[in-house]
């Protein structure tokens, strides 16, 4: 079970819930975490609340104790996440007293809650976007503010295409082609501040590449035009997914993908429209805009229902994405650009909650490149034909997460 934990900011305290099996790995990050958290919570005390947890490695259990010695606290709601702390304290558990007033609370994850296929779509943004507990209103402005913004991404896009211009991105900086033929995927923000600022939003803004060796476009388009195979591709975060039509240069097409998150199951419904054009030999690009959006919360549950359109938590309300496909004689370079409209993170933790989905973002369209190529590999080894492996000397994709 993986590490999944809140963060409650609190006038008193400022608490960590757990769950899931910890390691060594969910330690480095917990305490990268309260690293950038520690300067701004004063003299407010932390709270490591463990009810949930299942497992713990020695290095969680020696973080956790630093952590006691400096004066943190311990709330344990079951016998099992009691006996933890005991053997953390050596000494017998005093249950914490009940919050009398709520606290604002922000959810995270090691795997990202709405997982969407970043190949040609966009939506592998959201990946750790924190939602409120309270819906949030899509206004006016902020739907003006995304209509300027795709508009000026979609004619950088067309400026790509002029004579002399740099069709791919990696082709602005000498040696990014070189990084993806050795195995590396580059993924970077788009932007001097991402997520960048508008009325009562954000507009989150990603571009990320890769090379697929041995491979043709027809074999690229094979898979990302596969819609209906998407929930086998893209698992366990897509769990439905459907063609609604098609035709040689666009395309309609359905999604389901989950937010499983601690104490909710939430879906996210989406429809998409997808257009492709070459742009000269062995050249190709696409776009796809999400034209529905559609929460359904209690997802599998008697009580399942999906909320009207643009209503709920607001943690994604627009996606857009630009694909860029290029053929070498060796293999295909194909690179996305993600953008997605959400809710504000408000002032208070914005400082805590950044760059956390910065990390997380990242992190996640390198998962997504890397589950496109190992589809198109498989497809290739279906077919008996040599297969996408990437030039290392593991064989695994490595990857680069620029700043």
């Amino acid at each position: 079970m993986l590490m999944r934990y809140y963060m409650h900011d609190g006038p008193a305290a400022f608490r960590f819930e757990l769950a899931g099996d910890l390691d060594a790995n969910d330690a480095t990050r917990l305490e990268q975490d309260w690293r950038t958290a520690s300067s701004s919570v004063g003299t407010r005390t932390l709270i490591i609340d463990i009810s949930f947890v299942t497992a713990m490695d020695e290095a969680v259990q020696s973080l956790f104790r630093r952590w006691y010695a400096g004066g943190a606290k311990f709330a344990a709601r079951s016998r099992r996440s009691r006996e933890l702390v005991e053997t953390l304290t050596e000494r017998r558990f005093t249950p914490e007293p009940a919050r009398a007033t709520p606290v604002q609370s922000w959810l995270f994850r090691k795997s990202m809650p709405f997982a969407i296929p970043a190949i040609p779509l966009v939506a592998l943004l959201m990946l750790l976007m924190p939602s409120q507990a309270w819906a949030a209103e899509l206004k006016l402005e902020i739907l003006d503010a995304w209509d300027r913004y795709v508009r000026s991404a979609d004619a950088a896009m067309q400026a790509r295409l002029r004579p002399g211009s740099p069709f791919l991105w990696i082709d602005e900086v000498p040696d990014r082609r070189q990084q993806l033929r050795a195995g590396e995927i580059l993924v970077t923000s788009v932007g001097e501040h991402n997520p960048s600022k508008v009325p009562s939003g954000l507009i989150h803004h990603w571009i990320g590449a890769a090379f697929f060796p041995n491979t043709k476009l027809d074999e690229v388009f094979g898979v990302v035009r596969d819609y209906g195979h998407y929930k086998d591709y893209y698992h366990p975060n897509v769990v439905d997914s459907s063609a609604i039509w098609q035709t040689p240069d666009a395309d309609r097409f359905s999604m389901l993908v989950m937010n499983k998150a601690l104490f909710m199951k939430t879906g996210l419904e989406t429809e998409y429209e997808s257009t492709f054009a070459q742009a000269g030999r062995q050249r190709w690009y696409s776009t796809a805009t999400a034209v529905r959006v559609q929460e359904v919360e209690d997802y599998g549950q008697p009580s399942e229902h999906k909320l009207p359109f643009d209503e709920g938590s607001g943690f994604v309300w627009k996606l857009h994405s630009i694909t860029r496909y290029e053929e070498t004689v060796d293999g295909v370079y194909v690179e996305i650009e993600a953008m997605a409209l959400s809710r504000d993170i408000p002032a208070a933790v914005r400082w805590l909650v950044d760059p956390i989905v910065r990390r997380v973002s990242k992190g996640a369209m390198t998962t997504s490149l890397r589950q496109t190529l190992g589809a198109v590999t498989t497809s290739q080894a279906a077919e008996g034909r040599p297969v996408a492996t990437p030039g290392v000397a593991s064989g695994f994709l490595k990857s680069s997460l620029q700043h």
